[in-house]
């Protein structure tokens, strides 16, 4: 093909995507930004905390349960696991 000067044509396949558009039902916005309640246990928080020892070879995960009216700690349970 290269001595007559032909060439085969190749066509630009699109980049691979995994998104699939929205996917399940989305929660109702119900907070809108204003995280201080006016009575305890009006609203409450969770987050999950990851950190990893290298010296220990393990990862600590806390899952904290936060009140609204005053910033107080309410739970800390923590858990292990090996790296």
């Amino acid at each position: 093909m290269k001595l007559m000067g032909l060439a085969a044509r190749t066509r630009c396949k699109r980049k691979y995507s995994s998104y699939k558009g929205e996917i399940g039902k989305k929660a109702d916005n119900l907070i809108q930004r204003q995280f201080e309640g006016a009575k305890p246990y009006e609203k409450c928080y969770t987050d999950v905390t990851e950190f990893a020892l290298q010296t220990l070879r393990r990862k600590f995960i806390y899952p904290l349960f936060l009140m609204a009216t005053i910033v107080k700690l309410l739970s800390l349970p923590c858990h292990a696991h090996l790296i």
